[in-house]
């Protein structure tokens, strides 16, 4: 990250073209500019805690014993961001799925359970593989956000029939009927 970019608010990604060596340790910047203001006084931009935006996302990977729970805990209180552990909220959704007596469908609508079909949950517990992609909802709804039920598409309109072929005599009397209305 660009930490004379950051200093300001703005995350940009450095490059390798706009790169200095300070300290032990080697910065990256979006520009030639931002890279010299650095050179000109990197304690400026080392010292101060940079404001980083509410929005930010960050993804933490990493073996097993490597720190990224850690690193996270400390991102977390410094800035204030929420920490999603997936495996740990899939790991307590899908015990608490195991526990309950009957199997109960979704409900996403507010305050409602996001659960999985019997046959997934099924799938789980044999040790299958499964998409991570299905438990997207369960992390929504730990982070607070409203999860709503899809609404059906619209119903397909039909074409109309054509009308089928009269003789004269039937015409007529058609016609005659829609006059009187």
């Amino acid at each position: 990250m660009d930490p004379v970019a950051l200093l300001n608010g703005k995350v940009i990604q450095g490059s390798q073209e706009f790169a200095c060596h300070y300290n032990g340790n080697v910065f990256t910047f979006g520009s030639e500019d931002n890279m010299k203001q650095f050179i000109i006084e990197p304690k400026k931009y080392l010292l101060v805690r940079p404001s980083m935006p509410k929005i930010f996302r960050t993804l933490l990977l990493g073996p097993k014993g490597s720190g990224k729970h850690e690193q996270a805990k400390l991102l977390s209180d410094t800035y204030g961001w929420k920490i999603v552990d997936f495996k740990k909220i899939v790991k307590s959704r899908i015990d608490d799925l195991i526990k309950q007596d009957m199997h109960i469908p979704n409900n996403p609508q507010h305050g409602g359970r996001i659960a999985l079909s019997e046959l997934e949950l099924q799938e789980i517990i044999e040790g299958k593989q499964f998409a991570a992609s299905k438990f997207i909802p369960w992390i929504i709804d730990f982070l607070g956000h409203q999860l709503e039920k899809k609404k059906p598409p619209p119903p397909e309109e039909k074409p109309e029939e054509p009308e089928e072929e009269l003789d004269e005599d039937a015409k007529k009397k058609k016609e005659a009927e829609a006059k009187k209305k």
